[in-house]
């Protein structure tokens, strides 16, 4: 009696432990949406919305690595987000159950598929994530923030369809951009511990800031103003591809959207006048490029390599076989040029043509 009295005691703490952990990660959640909003809102939004949303990317990550409960503290978030911009009640409830409606709907989309990886190991996972997750289900909360706006009076219809426009693409680059960090970098790459890299990852990044600084920063304009073109950044993102993977790649265009967008806030670089004139659109189309550029070659070159060592594994397993066998075997080419053959070559022969 005593056990059981014991057992339901302990059951009944590590409940409540797990209630207060979940209840700390849903503010969790709603304090860093609220972060990230904060400074949009403060320093990059020239008008009602903004092409720039991170809380998308990391409203999406978060339910599809957490759980759909976390959509209260997505909720939560865009809540606070809008009631500080709003100062009213039922405005900022509306286009919050928005946020968190889109982000439960890129949620299903992705996962009606059961192959998607939410790891984003293979190609179609990520652009899986950017169409479904951020083009398609971007468009619930452009179709309900806007409106309600629109019928608060916040603006008027004639520029409605270009503020939901930049709605729409400023959640889709909050999931081109965030989302795939999170989701990647929630788990560590296997090399992590080989420090013979660190030399090529500190050059890399190094060399990187240093070419940021003089695009987005105005660094050395007297002497490399004249070669100072968007283009530079697509090698530093390429190298990090080949060598070091998607792990490599997201970090390195977090390291260059935010230079790029703190020259657009200094007004300094390629992109100085591009939060005055275009409410930075010529910044999304230019990360979104680089972006999936990137990952789309970080995710060739990873299923290459792992294509290539499934076949080193095919072609040791026959090795292990024939090396071993009594019978003779000998693969000949189309041209009956004899390419293998087994030890056991002075015994018995089959010969195997390949085609």
């Amino acid at each position: 009696m005593g056990i059981c009295i014991n057992q339901v005691a302990q059951g009944s703490a590590g409940d409540r432990s797990a209630v207060a952990r979940t209840l700390l990660m849903q503010v969790g959640v709603a304090v860093i949406y609220l972060m990230l909003a904060r400074v949009v809102h403060g320093y990059f939004t020239s008008s009602i919305a903004s092409v720039l949303w991170p809380p998308s990317g990391l409203a999406l990550a978060v339910l599809l690595v957490c759980g759909k409960r976390y959509a209260w503290g997505v909720f939560l978030g865009a809540l606070l987000t809008h009631i500080i911009a709003d100062h009213s009640i039922w405005t900022p409830a509306l286009i919050a159950l928005g946020n968190t409606l889109e982000a439960l709907a890129g949620v299903w989309l992705l996962q009606r598929n059961s192959q998607f990886d939410v790891n984003l190991h293979a190609l179609r996972d990520y652009t899986s994530l950017i169409f479904w997750g951020g083009c398609v289900a971007g468009l619930v909360g452009a179709a309900v923030g806007p409106a309600v706006l629109l019928v608060a009076g916040i603006f008027t219809p004639d520029i409605y369809p270009l503020q939901a426009l930049h709605w729409w693409m400023g959640d889709v680059l909050g999931v081109v951009l965030v989302a795939p960090l999170l989701l990647v970098w929630h788990q560590f790459p296997a090399d992590r511990l080989d420090y013979k890299r660190l030399p090529e990852i500190v050059l890399l990044f190094g060399l990187a800031f240093l070419a940021g600084n003089i695009l987005f920063m105005g660094w050395l304009a007297d002497s490399f103003g004249l070669y100072a073109q968007h283009f530079w950044m697509f090698l530093f993102v390429a190298w990090a591809a080949v060598r070091f993977g998607a792990h490599g790649v997201l970090l390195l265009l977090a390291l260059i959207a935010s230079q790029a967008l703190f020259g657009a806030y200094r007004h300094t670089g390629l992109f100085a006048d591009d939060l005055l004139r275009t409410q930075l659109v010529n910044f999304w189309l230019y990360i979104v490029t680089l972006s999936v550029v990137g990952m789309m070659l970080a995710s060739y070159i990873r299923a290459e390599t792992l294509s290539k060592q499934a076949i080193g594994k095919q072609e040791a397993f026959f090795h292990l076989i024939s090396d071993n066998i009594d019978d003779f075997i000998t693969v000949l080419d189309l041209q009956g040029r004899r390419i293998y053959s087994c030890p056991a070559y002075n015994k018995c022969g089959v010969s195997i043509y390949l085609r």
